[in-house]
């Protein structure tokens, strides 16, 4: 009994912070840790300072002296390196971050030194939401750029879809290249068909970019800067209507025109090749001439909306536009224009019951197509007078149009229809 007493260990006192603490026997024989620190009323001064993630207390227990001691130092260097007339929870941030940079093995890394280099690299910091900053975005596009509703719809159905899963993401995210690879493919994912999934990364891209270049900016680099280039994709020949289809076109047109209106809708996108909903949307009677037989001429609005491009009318437009209803616009009403527009397509059997979804939409465009393919292989119109009227490059007219398989006497026969070649039978609009 004599000898336990003897090698029972006794409590030690150790200077600290100008005075002295205890190391003490834990007086729990069965606890695990044997020691514990009792900071007495040193405690005091180290209000807001913490130990592994935890504010320090007047005591806490160690399995070894060694830990007694490391714990002192670990407290003295705090207590010397923190300012205390800082906020708790700003106290907080700087442990948080310390012991994520050793963690990270950066140990010799000062908080100061890792904030600026983070900072060099993403110097906007934002609470902004990719959402909140594409309803910025679209209502700059709607209000000071002016855009049509048909590019309002390209940007939601392209670019909002793209970003569906980030929406809730702070903007800023899109900084570090994760996130950024992480849209790049999900896009690729989803999108397969290469036009689509270019659609998707240029109007995707418009956002970024638009986000780089407002005041304040809101991003300095565009996340899809780097993304893989798609290969040039083979274009597939337009859809282009027969000789035939479009007199059964004409002539359903003009049978409903009281009713329908939209004779003129037909003549100038199958005749002038106008681009439906960006062009013709615009156009009122104000913007045909045709009182004059030898100078009439229509103005078409420049998608750009840098003005307008002027095309002469021809006797065989003129011969149409002259016996259109122009108590009606020239383009109907949004509400009806699809449901019109598919009336005549179906009554002049152009398209049918059987198609597919795929087969009808490629008659989407084919007035313009037709027109283009029509001017090219006809040879009756000279290079200069075709890149004027249907507004497009010179590389696109070549390669898009002029290969068309249409012959040439096809072409001619197409710029022959007049009101006089096709009949005034009454057609019933199913």
């Amino acid at each position: 009994m004599t000898d336990t007493l003897k090698n029972k260990p006794k409590a030690e006192k150790h200077d600290f912070l100008g005075s002295s603490v205890e190391f003490t026997p834990n007086p729990n024989p069965n606890a695990r840790k044997k020691w514990v620190v009792n900071l007495n009323r040193n405690w005091m001064k180290l209000k807001g300072i913490y130990h592994e993630n935890r504010e320090v207390k007047r005591t806490k227990s160690f399995d070894t002296k060694n830990e007694c001691h490391a714990y002192l130092k670990h407290l003295e260097r705090e207590y010397r390196n923190t300012d205390l007339s800082i906020s708790t929870d700003d106290k907080r941030d700087f442990i948080n971050a310390r012991e994520a940079l050793n963690e990270a093995g950066h140990s010799s890394l000062s908080v100061a030194d890792a904030i600026k280099k983070w900072l060099k690299h993403q110097p906007i910091i934002s609470e902004q939401t990719v959402q909140e900053a594409w309803d910025e975005f679209m209502e700059h596009k709607i209000t000071v750029d002016q855009i049509d509703p048909v590019t309002v719809r390209s940007l939601k159905n392209n670019a909002y879809n793209s970003l569906i899963p980030f929406l809730d993401l702070p903007l800023t995210d899109f900084e570090q290249p994760e996130c950024g690879g992480k849209l790049m493919a999900y896009i690729e994912k989803n999108w397969s068909n290469k036009t689509t999934r270019n659609h998707h990364f240029v109007k995707t891209s418009e956002f970024f970019n638009w986000c780089i270049t407002c005041q304040p900016p809101k991003l300095i680099k565009n996340p899809l800067a780097t993304r893989r280039k798609i290969g040039k994709v083979k274009r597939k020949q337009p859809t282009i209507a027969t000789v035939e289809q479009t007199e059964r076109i004409l002539e359903v047109a003009r049978s409903t025109d009281e009713e329908l209106g939209m004779l003129a809708f037909w003549v100038i996108t199958l005749f002038v090749g106008c681009r439906p909903e960006s062009e013709v949307k615009r156009m009122t009677w104000d913007d045909i001439s045709i009182e004059d037989e030898n100078d009439s001429f229509l103005m078409v609005a420049e998608e750009s909306k840098t003005g307008y491009r002027r095309i002469e009318i021809t006797p065989q437009v003129r011969e149409w536009l002259m016996i259109c209803n122009r108590k009606k616009p020239i383009f109907p009403a949004n509400s009806r224009y699809a449901k019109d527009r598919r009336a005549i397509l179906y009554s002049a059997g152009v398209l049918k019951e059987e198609m597919t979804t795929a087969e009808k939409k490629e008659w989407q465009d084919f007035q313009r197509h037709t027109c283009a393919s029509s001017m090219w292989r006809s040879g009756e119109f000279k290079w200069e007078d075709i890149i004027n009227q249907l507004g497009h490059s010179d590389s696109t007219s070549h390669n898009y149009y002029k290969s068309q398989k249409l012959s040439k006497a096809d072409a001619k026969r197409f710029w022959q229809i007049r009101p006089s070649t096709v009949s005034e039978k009454i057609v019933k609009i199913a």
